[in-house]
């Protein structure tokens, strides 16, 4: 990589970057206050004008937002004034913008957001490099993803497979004491680089490699990636397609990644995955995890059938419709092939087994799972790994004190007989993350009722079964699979454990 590309040959110009945009006001809440609350949508989807219509005032800020983010040509004149201190023949030099006569253009978005509790500018290409093969991504839903749901103990050692602009790094290093990013494209690291100069984060350094080549026999307390796991017969973006049939990126990341887990370590990555014929999804997948030695938890979040999902692929490629047309046939080709039938999409979480034997948990959740659910994915791991502990007896579960968790809440819903009011509907909801919900029978009620971490659940169901005139061991046999779903699910868990 050139030396001048985003500044890597002298960081002092980095820090003129900095001053040009602190001095123009360039943060989110500056610009949502320039282009309004619905601006960010109206971007998301391309849809400019409105935007160009707020920002033309003429002002430092809205050079800016027309140049970065709304990647419209300016004036020379507009741009040199809204990017001082640094000459704009130094950006142009750099690679962020480009200079044709009187317009300038932007190559590289610079994107401000929040993140781990405080503003930060991520850099990432523009759409000018759309077609490029090392075109390097800004924030994609999948990355959203990783982002949203990955568990954040404060560690030592953090490690960001795939870092593309970096957006997981960055994230990593609010409660990690060091990350390393690595990624096989080195317009990647640059890009990754240059937003941790921008930003002044020191804890993050870079690597160039595949996957876990360039760490060796290191370990990490966290492990983070968003590769390309796109399903596709291509080669021909960097950050979508792995060059590997069907999913077997994907597979192979979770076959190494316990390689590099320090004993109490966490790995979490975005993957696809394929549907075939022969094998359900969640067998199929459940196979992955044999002899790593991890509990896992895979949670698909989606499923495409192949025409359309090979419809998005290509159509987001930037082709012509003649080629399209023909990449098309191709790519259905390939899955015909393969047997792929479908296309999922999730979230894979491994950690280290703490129990004798590992478990595995293969689900869809396709609701909303609420803000920040990694906390309620690590408080899951401690339940999912009790139950695991306790096993299919029975009895092992009756001696266990259970505790309604702190984040359930009971509806309840009557109507009107001529004796009074009539229970007609309960449904047992949790707040915050994950946010699982269901119906509950009268008889369930009550059972939750006794379960406040002072008695066994046996005594529990013993009580429930006088009031009822039922014989406790019948009354066991239907409550104890419940319960089990239940403390799944985090209604209940083991007096002592964390609910969420």
């Amino acid at each position: 990589m050139n030396p001048t590309f985003l500044f890597g040959d002298d960081p002092d110009d980095v820090q003129r970057v900095r001053e040009a945009l602190d001095a123009a006001g360039y943060t989110t809440s500056t610009i949502l206050a320039a282009i309004g609350g619905d601006g960010p949508a109206l971007l998301a989807r391309n849809d400019v004008e409105p935007v160009l219509r707020r920002t033309r005032s003429g002002t430092a800020l809205d050079t800016l937002v027309r140049l970065f983010l709304c990647e419209t040509a300016v004036s020379v004149a507009q741009a040199e004034r809204a990017l001082a201190p640094l000459p704009l023949a130094r950006w142009a030099q750099a690679g962020v913008v480009a200079v044709e006569g009187d317009q300038v253009t932007a190559l590289v978005v610079l994107q401000p957001l929040e993140a781990v509790g405080r503003p930060f500018t991520l850099a990432h290409d523009s759409n000018a490099r759309a077609t490029s093969a090392d075109r390097v991504m800004g924030i994609s839903p999948s990355s959203r993803t990783l982002a949203e749901m990955t568990v954040r103990p404060s560690v030592r050692r953090a490690l960001d497979v795939g870092t593309g602009s970096g957006i997981q790094a960055l994230q990593a290093s609010g409660h990690a004491e060091h990350v390393v990013a690595s990624d096989t494209n080195r317009r990647a690291l640059a890009m990754a680089e240059f937003t941790t100069a921008l930003n002044g984060i020191g804890n993050v350094s870079t690597r160039h490699g595949s996957l876990f080549d360039p760490v060796a026999d290191e370990r990490f307390d966290l492990i983070v990636a968003n590769p390309p796991f796109v399903i596709s017969p291509e080669s021909r973006f960097d950050y979508r397609d792995s060059g590997l049939p069907s999913d077997e990126l994907c597979r192979r990341i979770v076959a190494a990644a316990p390689r590099h887990l320090d004993e109490r370590g966490w790995c979490q990555l975005v993957a696809s995955w394929a549907h075939t014929g022969d094998t359900a999804w969640d067998r199929r997948l459940a196979g992955w995890f044999e002899g790593t030695g991890c509990d896992a938890w895979v949670i698909q979040r989606s499923v495409h059938p192949v025409d359309a999902y090979a419809s998005m692929w290509i159509r987001n490629s930037g082709r012509d419709p003649a080629s399209a047309s023909q990449s098309f046939a191709e790519w259905m080709a390939y899955y015909e092939r393969l047997g792929i039938e479908g296309v999922g999409f999730g979230l894979i979480t491994i950690r280290p087994a703490r129990g004798a034997t590992p478990w595995v948990r293969v689900e869809e959740l396709t609701h909303d799972l609420g803000t920040s659910p990694g906390s309620a994915i690590a408080a899951g791991f401690e339940r999912l790994g009790w139950l695991a502990e306790v096993g299919d007896d029975p009895r092992r579960l009756l001696e266990a004190r259970l505790v309604v968790g702190e984040a359930v809440r009971l509806d309840q819903r009557h109507r009107w007989t001529p004796g009074g009011w009539a229970l007609d509907e309960a449904e047992l909801r949790q707040l915050g993350p994950l946010g699982f919900s269901g119906s509950i029978d009268p008889q369930m009620g009550a059972l939750l009722t006794g379960c406040d971490g002072s008695s066994r659940l046996g005594d529990v169901v013993h009580a429930l079964a006088g009031s009822l005139g039922t014989p406790p061991e019948d009354l066991a046999l239907q409550v104890v699979p419940i319960v089990h779903q239940l403390v799944e699910r985090g209604f209940l868990v083991p007096g002592g454990q964390p609910d969420q």
